[in-house]
C-alpha cells in the first residue's frame, strides 16, 4: 500500500502500464517531492531529490542547493559544490544533460559548504536551502 500525505503535498506519478513482473493494475512512483518545494526553473519542474540524484551522478560529495526568486520573480537555483573546476564542469555537463537547464554552480571549500550546511544551528545538516519570496 503506498503511502501518499496530501496535506504535505506529495507529488507522485500514476503509472497504468503493465508491470515486468504481469501486474496490470495501476501504481504509483516514490514521492518525487512536495508541492511547496516545487522549482520551476526556465520553464522545467524539478524537485530536491531530482537535483540531489543529478549531483550523486555527477559525483559531487558535498554540496547545497540554494533556491530563490530572482529579479524578474522567477525561480532560479544556486548550486554550491566543493571542488576545483572539474568538478564544477561534471555539474555543469550533467544538468545540462539531463534537464536542458543550466544552475549558476559555485566552487566553495569543504569547510565553506559545512558552515552552510549547518548555519541555522542544527545538528543535521541542511543540503537544501529555500530563500523563494512566497
Amino acid at each position: 500500500m503506498p503511502l501518499l500525505r496530501y496535506k504535505t503535498g506529495d507529488v507522485v506519478r500514476l503509472h497504468e502500464d503493465g508491470c515486468s513482473c504481469g501486474r496490470t493494475t495501476a501504481r504509483v512512483s516514490p514521492v518525487l517531492g512536495r508541492r511547496q518545494q516545487m522549482i520551476k526553473l526556465k520553464g522545467t519542474t524539478l524537485y530536491p531529490p531530482g537535483v540531489f540524484e543529478i549531483l550523486h551522478l555527477a559525483n559531487v560529495g558535498d554540496y547545497v542547493v540554494e533556491v530563490f526568486t530572482n529579479e524578474l520573480g522567477n525561480d532560479d537555483i544556486k548550486l554550491y559544490v566543493a571542488g576545483d573546476e572539474s568538478v564544477q564542469q561534471r555539474v555543469k555537463i550533467s544538468f545540462q544533460s539531463f534537464l536542458r537547464v543550466m544552475p549558476g554552480v559555485v566552487l566553495k571549500t569543504p569547510q565553506e559548504i559545512e558552515r552552510m550546511q549547518m548555519s541555522d544551528g542544527t545538528r543535521k545538516p541542511r543540503k537544501f536551502i529555500d530563500r523563494r519570496i512566497h
